[in-house]
């Protein structure tokens, strides 16, 4: 993903993001009935067409008319406060953001066939998704897949911007940061490294802070306390979380 690109994802679908540092992401979370109307009138067409045609693949917004937006919503946020629980202010909101959002359909091209690089970078990313427990070498990765290391390193290159082993060792760290986040009372950081492959705890270490700019024992603090809250929403019934929206839009 680059910056402007948009992600939109039902619910029921997980969002699979990786990033070699720090991201800014803004998070557009919409009722499924009132994006349909919202689709219905910004484009024409309905909303569940354009998806079965992957008209919604390949979007992109202008990131600093984001940010600008968001700034203004902000400013009027803190002047009149009223204004966040006035549905009509909400409603035109929505309207502007979804907008904005949508604002690149027309030049979005419908998918087409992938080309073979990206057809091979994928099917080597679901291999190693099969294997994190226990990293593949790059020979026999190429070896599964019946193509040479200059083959895969170029199809990687094109399509990933990096290369095989440096993608694993992407997966592997988001892998442990999942564990991690789980909170678990005995978990401890070193069971999240050993358990995905990662022998070296420096090392470890190291290369966790460069991708989340922050320390695995960070993590697992975070992780600790949010299972905290979570066991005692479950306590208080009366304190019920709310419904998962039927959409997010995601823009970097």
């Amino acid at each position: 993903m680059a910056a402007g690109d948009v992600v939109v994802s039902f619910a029921g679908e997980e969002l699979d993001y990786r990033s070699a540092g720090p991201a800014r992401l803004l998070t557009v979370c919409v009722d499924r009935t009132a994006l349909d109307a919202h689709v219905r009138a910004l484009l024409g067409r309905p909303l569940g067409e354009l998806r079965l045609q992957g008209r919604l693949n390949g979007l992109r917004a202008d990131d600093r008319d984001l940010l600008r937006l968001c700034r203004e919503l902000a400013g009027r946020a803190a002047a009149s406060p009223q204004l966040l629980g006035d549905r009509a202010f909400a409603c035109r909101l929505e309207r502007r953001i979804l907008r904005l959002l949508l604002a690149g359909f027309e030049t979005a091209c419908p998918s087409s066939a992938p080309r073979r690089g990206r057809a091979l970078a994928r099917r080597a990313e679901a291999w190693l998704r099969q294997s994190l427990a226990e990293p593949p070498t790059i020979a026999a990765l190429c070896g599964a897949l019946h193509v040479s290391p200059r083959t895969l390193h170029e199809a990687f290159r094109e399509h990933l911007d990096t290369t095989p082993k440096a993608y694993l060792k992407v997966l592997r760290l988001n892998a442990a940061r999942h564990d991690l986040l789980e909170g678990g009372a005995s978990k401890r950081v070193t069971d999240a490294a050993l358990d995905w492959g990662f022998l070296h705890f420096g090392w470890f270490a190291r290369d966790y802070r460069r991708l989340f700019g922050e320390a695995p024992s960070q993590t697992l603090q975070r992780g600790r306390a949010e299972a905290g809250r979570r066991s005692f929403v479950r306590r208080a019934p009366w304190n019920r979380a709310a419904e998962p929206a039927a959409f997010s839009a995601w823009a970097m």
